[in-house]
């Protein structure tokens, strides 16, 4: 175990129907909050009307600011952090997934800043302050609802950039797995794929061999995110299946996995986002062709942990552990096919991509590091092709 510090001060509110309390919770916090949607759905399964009841009940005013995309782009956020400012609003709550919460993070730092917003993704600034966020989380995946996170898309410049910063971390967030009944089974699908990745990153590129306490942690989150994705396949209204895939997102990505893990890459998600930025394939398909590939790119590196996931995630058997780690990586593309996305690029409709354009983001946004060399991820982008 490498040493780390952690510190969380997010409050989870955890439970069915518990986003009609937002407005008793936000009484004496907040008189009038800034409401981030998405595109629509929140409206369409009456979760939207049921917050805004809460808050009007409780005496809390809103604005709402909505159009947030799947992949969040830096003008929308812009606009956001102008119309926070101009409305005067002393919080902000962000009803939605992983991209609304990431939109409403950018928003909260930069209303409160006189320069470009872009100045912290690309790190000439630091933000000083913050308008508090609260979140009701509809989509889990992301992990953004406990995490300082936040990931936007710079459109004239093709860099989709995460950032974090303490001020990001959310004060409170409301998982109600009422609120995810509505969502289609390919949307779980795409969330599980995201929540898995989240788990995995640090496990198959950490160097420390004794933080066994993050491996076992790491497999018991896969094999439940699984579970509960396998029975939400054949019955996307069970609700407990529903209450542990949105539990064990926000365990993926809050942190715990990696305390005590030291250096590592997180090699799947750094790839991507060049590529959901220049072709903007959705971000689990994405996730989904560049598993196999790294896996098989760093095999033999990583051959014993390949072998030890297979056993203890997949049921695999034997003692041979090349055979192991081959094995389980003939799992993830399996699973893949069978939950209906691609294993390939050229299956995401990406036949011709510019590898190199792609590496060079990818390093661009990595920044100094001797963890990955620009060669190592064109090697990546090779096997996926």
């Amino acid at each position: 175990m490498k040493s780390f510090n952690y510190k969380n001060p997010t409050e989870i509110i955890f439970g069915n129907g518990r986003i009609k309390e937002i407005g008793s919770l936000l009484k004496g916090r907040a008189k009038k909050v800034l409401l981030t949607t998405g595109k629509g759905s929140v409206k369409k399964n009456g979760i939207f009307d049921t917050v805004v009841k809460s808050l009007e009940e409780n005496g809390i005013e809103y604005v709402e600011y909505s159009g947030i995309k799947p992949n969040p782009t830096l003008k929308h956020a812009q606009a956001g952090a102008a119309f926070a400012r101009e409305e005067k609003v002393d919080g902000i709550l962000a009803l939605g997934g992983g991209s609304v919460v990431d939109e409403s993070k950018a928003i909260a730092i930069g209303a409160c800043y006189k320069g470009d917003l872009w100045d912290f993704y690309c790190h000439k600034a630091e933000p000083k302050k913050s308008i508090p966020l609260y979140v009701i989380l509809t989509v889990p995946a992301t992990g953004s609802e406990m995490n300082p996170n936040g990931v936007i898309t710079n459109e004239e410049t093709n860099d989709k950039w995460g950032y974090r910063t303490p001020l990001n971390y959310p004060v409170f967030s409301i998982l109600d797995p009422e609120t995810t009944l509505s969502i289609p089974v390919e949307y779980t699908i795409a969330a599980a794929i995201d929540i898995m990745t989240h788990s995995m990153e640090a496990y198959f590129s950490k160097t420390d061999e004794d933080s066994f306490i993050l491996d076992r942690f790491v497999e018991a989150l896969v094999k439940a995110d699984l579970e509960a994705l396998e029975r939400l396949v054949k019955n996307p209204k069970d609700l407990e299946a529903r209450a542990n895939i949105m539990w064990t997102a926000t365990l993926a990505w809050n942190g715990l996995v990696n305390c005590g893990a030291g250096r590592h890459v997180i090699v799947n998600h750094v790839i991507e986002h060049p590529l959901s930025a220049v072709y903007d394939i959705t971000h689990a398909n994405g996730l989904a062709v560049l598993i196999p590939a790294s896996m098989t790119y760093y095999k033999e590196k990583y051959q014993k942990r390949l072998a030890v996931f297979g056993k203890n995630v997949f049921g695999l058997s034997g003692e041979d552990e090349a055979e192991l780690a081959d094995r389980t990586i003939i799992e993830f593309r399996v699973l893949f096919s069978r939950l209906g996305v691609p294993v390939s690029l050229s299956e995401a409709g990406i036949n011709n991509p510019d590898i190199e354009y792609l590496a060079s983001q990818t390093m661009k946004l990595l920044g100094e590091t001797d963890l990955i060399t620009q060669k190592d991820v064109e090697e990546i982008l090779k096997l996926a092709l």
